[in-house]
């Protein structure tokens, strides 16, 4: 056989080389085994420890980082060539590389990556990355550490408060059955309980949870059970509607063998079937109802040595009035009733995900949650157009309201109008997000504006992009009602004099016109008003500034004289203020 060598270097070339003109060093330098980026960059989530290249969070079940780190290069990066099996891999880490936090996080290092083929382990290739690791919470961790998130809800009743002993057992057991399946997967958890009238509301986290409980209850327990489904938004990405589940359990007020009377006849429960229910008469004929005869008949049914059992009527008026703090006005209880809460239920559920959670605000609700001035986040309060208002709590448990912008297109338009020609603004972007960024900032610094100067409007706390957080006006997780929905608000010339001083030290003091003040931008609290909704107020100095303050003279002027007040001249208070 001839001599031969290397093309390239020159050197002998062995019987065994891979390649006829080629030594194996310079035969790997031309034909690596792998090719590998030169930077690595992905997430791990602070809790959890699941890591993410994009916005698809891997969990894994351990908080070695190396451990993580290996995963997730191995997932990402080498993924291709372990599918063709050919090759062995392995890592070794250049410790002289560790880069930590000031919080002991690994943030980045040096890796090498080693593979030998397997039919011919001379055959070798390694290559140094660069590792860059960055924190964040995943979605699934943000969601229970701001306590606010649920897909569906488990209503649970019985029919008096003779038996929640029985509420209180079901509770129990499905607690202990969510945690299990928490262990299993973090995604399935219990967001909150809500005590109510007869019973109790479970928020969880996932449909496929409710489903899971219901069938966990069946075999266990007799219930009514209704199922309703809601339209609370849509995932633009996947293209589909994203529904919230609502089931209502009532659970049967007898067992068997137990003696009922119906009006004057009685009965003994013979059998439980899945939906129907058997009796027997003291004659021994049978007679056999489903189980919403036991909740809809508007004839009282008797357990006997029980009490009378009929239809109750959840968040009736009395209930509400019983809990409420007896310092808070009366007319203020009043207005909180049955229909205000079932609105803000609903209010609820209209909060659409993709106009308001998006992304970059989920990443910023996460950083006021970590080192910011909130602690949780509780619920809507309130669902707009413009933006959503959410209860919160700050780092001292005080109740705090976040108001979140939503970014879209077609409200930054008219936003345009209110803030072209406000001195204050120079430079006025045409990018959405940022008009939106820059109305959020502008209410922030109006409100600042008027509580500097003692104005009853809430104080701001803080501005983040399109998040707003500020005062909490309300009782407990209840919100102060607004003008509008009070019929007959006590006092109401001493509120006119108060709305017309308001806008009297706004436009003298503060320089600003509210620009939109009506009954809907009133809150009606401990029998006074406080002034919201304040983002399109400009500037005294705005070209339009008289004409929104006469805007809004008449708007209030308007709604008090339905209410039967005399009202000053309009235009004999419009000169009194510019004057």
């Amino acid at each position: 056989m001839p001599h031969r060598f290397c093309a390239i270097c020159g050197r002998n070339i062995k019987n065994d080389s891979p390649h006829f003109g080629m030594c194996l060093s310079c035969f790997l330098k031309e034909h690596p085994l792998f090719e590998l980026p030169i930077n690595f960059n992905f997430k791990v989530c602070f809790d959890c420890g699941s890591y993410s290249k994009k916005d698809n969070w891997i969990p894994i079940e351990t908080d070695d980082i190396f451990f993580i780190i290996e995963h997730a290069i191995f997932r990402f990066l080498l993924k291709s060539y372990m599918k063709i099996e050919k090759i062995i891999f392995s890592i070794d880490y250049e410790e002289n590389s560790f880069i930590y936090s000031s919080k002991d996080l690994l943030t980045s290092l040096d890796v090498k990556i080693k593979g030998e083929l397997k039919e011919d382990k001379k055959i070798r290739y390694e290559q140094k990355v660069r590792i860059n690791i960055s924190y964040d919470f995943c979605i699934n961790c943000l969601n229970l550490r701001g306590g606010k998130y649920y897909l569906s809800v488990l209503q649970l009743r019985v029919i008096n408060e003779k038996y929640f002993d029985l509420i209180k057992q079901v509770l129990d057991s499905i607690q202990k059955f969510v945690e299990k399946l928490f262990e299993r997967d973090k995604k399935q958890y219990i967001s909150k309980i809500i005590d109510q009238k007869y019973g109790i509301d479970l928020l969880l986290s996932t449909n496929e949870l409710l489903n899971h409980i219901i069938s966990f209850l069946k075999p266990k327990y007799h219930f009514l059970l209704k199922r309703t489904k809601k339209l609370v938004g849509r995932d633009i990405q996947k293209g589909k509607n994203l529904f919230r589940l609502k089931a209502l359990v009532k659970f049967l007020p007898f067992k068997k063998n137990d003696t009922i009377k119906i009006e004057n006849d009685k009965f003994i429960v013979d059998s439980i079937t899945k939906n129907k229910i058997v009796l027997r008469s003291e004659d021994n004929s049978k007679l056999v109802k489903n189980f919403s005869f036991f909740f809809n008949n508007k004839n009282f049914i008797k357990i006997i040595g029980g009490d009378y059992l009929s239809n109750d009527k959840e968040f009736d008026n009395n209930y509400l009035n019983d809990n409420f703090n007896s310092d808070v006005d009366e007319l203020e209880k009043k207005s909180i009733d049955f229909k205000r809460i079932r609105k803000i239920d609903q209010t609820k559920k209209r909060a659409t995900v993709d106009s308001v959670f998006d992304e970059r605000t989920v990443f910023n609700l996460s950083k006021l949650l970590i080192n910011g001035p909130l602690d949780k986040i509780e619920g809507i309060i309130s669902a707009g157009k413009e933006a959503n208002i959410y209860l919160a709590y700050d780092k001292d448990g005080r109740e705090v309201a976040v108001k979140i912008y939503k970014i879209d297109s077609n409200t930054s338009k008219w936003m345009r109008n209110y803030i072209i020609g406000d001195p204050r603004f120079k430079k006025i972007p045409n990018n959405p997000s940022k008009i939106i960024f820059l109305w959020a900032s502008k209410e922030f610094k109006n409100l600042k504006r008027a509580f500097k100067e003692g104005l009853s409007v809430p104080e701001p706390i803080h501005i983040k992009n399109n998040i707003l957080i500020m005062e909490y006006i309300g009782f407990e997780s209840i919100p102060a009602p607004k003008l509008k929905d009070i019929k007959k608000p006590k006092n109401p010339e001493g509120l006119l004099k108060q709305t017309f001083t308001f806008i009297k030290e706004l436009y003298q003091k503060a320089n600003l016109v509210h620009g939109d003040l009506s009954e809907f931008n009133i809150l009606y609290h401990n029998q006074k008003p406080v002034f919201i909704d304040i983002s399109q107020a400009v500037d005294t100095q705005h070209p339009k500034a008289e004409i929104y303050l006469v805007r809004d003279i008449k708007n209030v002027t308007k709604y008090f004289e339905k209410l039967g007040v005399e009202v000053t001249n309009q235009e004999t208070f419009y000169y009194e203020i510019i004057k």
